[in-house]
């Protein structure tokens, strides 16, 4: 993982991976949310997004991990999702980053983040 997981080169992709390896590799994904004002006990979802290389969002690998803002500086994650993605999951110039997700209709929310983090694994099958 030293060499094929590198860190994005450009400003709209600084806070993104990218990943160059010719095998399965597997991504889990999580952040620990701090209540800003009022915000305790709401929760937080989380998903990985695919993104060009002008930081522009093309698609979501689709899970969802939760965790709820709570006071003290204390949270509680409720699931962290693992999915295990082929080889050409990710073109030359795309990257992977974590998002927040917020729905169509929801109201403006402002999430402050202790700790966030995006773990890969490079996967080898034997036969």
């Amino acid at each position: 993982g030293v060499s094929e997981v590198i860190q994005g080169e450009t400003a709209a992709t600084e806070n993104m991976l990218k990943v160059q390896y010719s095998g399965y590799w597997s991504v889990v994904a999580s952040c620990k949310p701090s209540p800003i004002g009022a915000q305790a006990n709401r929760e937080i979802e989380t998903d990985l997004f695919v993104f060009d290389e002008n930081g522009t969002a093309i698609r979501d690998i689709g899970f969802v991990a939760s965790a709820n803002q709570s006071t003290g500086g204390r949270a509680f994650t409720q699931n962290i999702p693992r999915a295990t993605l082929a080889p050409t999951f990710l073109a030359e110039g795309e990257y992977l980053g974590l998002v927040i997700r917020k729905f169509l209709g929801e109201p403006q929310t402002d999430v402050r983040l202790s700790k966030a983090f995006i773990q890969i694994d490079l996967v080898s099958f034997g036969d």
